[in-house]
């Protein structure tokens, strides 16, 4: 396993997953980051099938702002401004030919490339046992991510920590 921590948060990646913290990489911090306010997502991981886009949020202890950036729209449009940005600077890895970002750009331009994901970790203080109103704002927040981002043709998930997938190769703790 590869480990990174973010925040709080630890993420267990498996060996044969390419993994960067995008947002601290020298791609990022030496080029793209010059432009100001540019975002980027907090890491990239990349399989033979599929590139997550990653993008870690943690709310714990900042209820009352949490549900005012959800509720205005705030967190939707901070988090697709992050992936429009990091797609625009893999865009521009790959043209500049960046040898630290290239698997990660070039599959974003290969007709069979892997699949694009954009996965936001949301964690919250909430009751043990997720409400039906829980359920239902974390299904609005992810189609609300998905309207934004139509045009980049990538799917979108919000998961916690709690309900990650184990199929995706990774894990958050």
């Amino acid at each position: 396993m590869k480990s990174f921590h973010e925040g709080k948060l630890e993420l267990d990646f498996q060996q044969n997953l390419q993994v960067i913290q995008y947002d601290r990489s020298n791609f990022f911090r030496n080029n793209v980051e010059k432009l100001q306010g540019t975002k980027a997502v907090d890491f990239l991981a990349l399989s033979r099938d599929d590139l997550f886009i990653i993008e870690i949020t943690d709310f714990r202890g900042h209820g009352v702002e949490c549900r005012e950036k959800i509720r205005k729209g705030d967190l939707v449009v901070e988090v697709a401004h992050k992936v429009r940005d990091t797609i625009s600077g893999l865009c521009g890895a790959y043209r500049s030919g960046n040898f630290e970002l290239e698997s990660f750009s070039t599959g974003l331009f290969l007709k069979d490339g892997p699949s694009v994901t954009f996965i936001l970790i949301l964690e919250e203080d909430r009751h043990p046992a997720p409400s039906k109103s829980f359920k239902q704002m974390r299904s609005n927040l992810n189609l609300a991510i998905a309207r934004q981002l139509k045009f980049l043709n990538i799917r979108c998930c919000v998961h916690s920590r709690k309900d990650l997938p184990s199929h995706f190769g990774w894990s958050v703790a």
